[in-house]
């Protein structure tokens, strides 16, 4: 069937980070797509990380929706600010959760946003899950495992391309220093990243090799805690442009990557489509194929004992990054990523589910969650 044949599917994308959705979005011509990049463009957020936010821009968000979602057949947004102005606004939509939103702040919400969030899940069309382990979390907030889909996330072509090796070579001469060795975490400083883990590590390592340490200074919900942690010597760096990551990738000998979840993400993704060695606790029952990237036991003896045979034997360092290269790009090339997004969505057959469903009560629902976010910051 030619594509003059087709009934073109109108997406409107309304996510807080939009690369992956513009990846997909070259690659259907059956499905005519605006992703919106960032809430900040409609100077919607602040840059504050924290968790207890004021959504004043809760308001913000619904009449962007209001005047755009008219235009499409259905929003696909992320959780939860897009996915709350999604609900009230009474437009059809389906969920897409990342990680952090499921796994974490779900489940610290007060009553209040727990119950808003509870109707944003079990109102979607669908829900999409970019790793396996967010099925069991899914679940847990009351879904059927029938009504949520594993998309994998797929690799940004951005990082198909070699870095500029000038911009490579200054980022490595300014973390290096006099070390040999330049071990890069890339993590946010959040539990459920396994940052404790990651820095025992770190410092058990440093008792016998000498490598420079970087990490991010990326926090979130009282992250600043871990700032106490920080190994000997760290490297504490400001967050990264999106642009200049495949850089400060390039520049790494080895990528430390999540040490909890038991899933890999984005970020390790793109480290090893890059070539760089990277270390991400795996749990392999979580995967139909089991990924090459090591430890395959959570704690931080498991993943010290993977960083010193990394740090130690560059044959074997080789060796696991072409492993997880080749891996990467045969399951998550962004081709294949894209039919199965496509086919999540043809899946939604019915998109006008949501009319006429929530009134009154659901206003007054949206209402509360902005008193109560208030009132904590008043009297916090």
């Amino acid at each position: 069937m030619g594509k003059g044949d087709r009934t073109l599917m109108r997406i409107l994308a309304f996510l807080d980070n939009a690369s992956v959705m513009n990846i997909i979005a070259g690659l259907l011509d059956e499905v005519d797509f605006v992703a919106e990049k960032r809430w900040r463009s409609l100077g919607a957020l602040s840059d504050d990380n924290a968790i207890d936010f004021v959504d004043w821009e809760i308001w913000k968000m619904r009449k962007y929706l209001r005047e755009k979602a008219p235009c499409y057949d259905l929003v696909h947004t992320t959780a939860w600010r897009g996915g709350l102005a999604a609900y009230l606004e009474k437009v059809p939509y389906t969920l897409h959760l990342h990680g952090s939103d499921i796994r974490s702040e779900f489940w610290r919400a007060d009553p209040i946003r727990r119950r808003a969030y509870r109707k944003v899940l079990y109102s979607a069309l669908g829900v999409a899950i970019s790793t396996p382990d967010l099925m069991h979390f899914a679940t847990k907030a009351g879904l059927k495992k029938s009504e949520v889909t594993w998309i994998p996330n797929p690799v940004d072509p951005m990082f198909l391309k070699k870095p500029d090796d000038k911009r490579v070579q200054q980022i490595r001469a300014d973390l290096i220093g006099n070390k040999e060795l330049l071990l890069f975490s890339p993590n946010r400083l959040d539990p459920v990243k396994g940052i404790s883990t990651i820095f025992k590590a770190i410092r058990s390592l440093q008792q016998n090799y000498d490598f420079a340490f970087v990490q991010i200074k990326w926090t979130k919900g009282g992250g600043d805690l871990f700032l106490r942690e920080l190994p000997e010597g760290t490297k504490l760096i400001s967050p990264i442009r999106r642009e200049d990551f495949p850089a400060y990738l390039a520049a790494s000998d080895i990528v430390i990557g999540q040490a909890k979840a038991g899933v890999y993400g984005m970020t390790e993704i793109e480290a090893a489509i890059l070539g760089k060695p990277v270390t991400v606790y795996v749990n392999p029952s979580m995967y139909p194929v089991t990924p090459p990237f090591l430890p395959r036991k959570e704690g931080w003896k498991s993943l010290r004992d993977v960083l010193e045979r990394l740090i130690s034997e560059p044959a074997f360092r080789e060796k696991y990054s072409i492993a997880g290269r080749s891996y990467v790009m045969s399951h998550h090339s962004p081709t294949s990523v894209a039919e199965k997004m496509k086919e999540f969505w043809e899946r939604i057959a019915d998109l006008e589910k949501l009319a006429t469903k929530r009134g009154l009560s659901d206003s007054l629902l949206g209402v509360m969650v902005i008193c109560f976010d208030l009132a904590k910051k008043l009297f916090s």
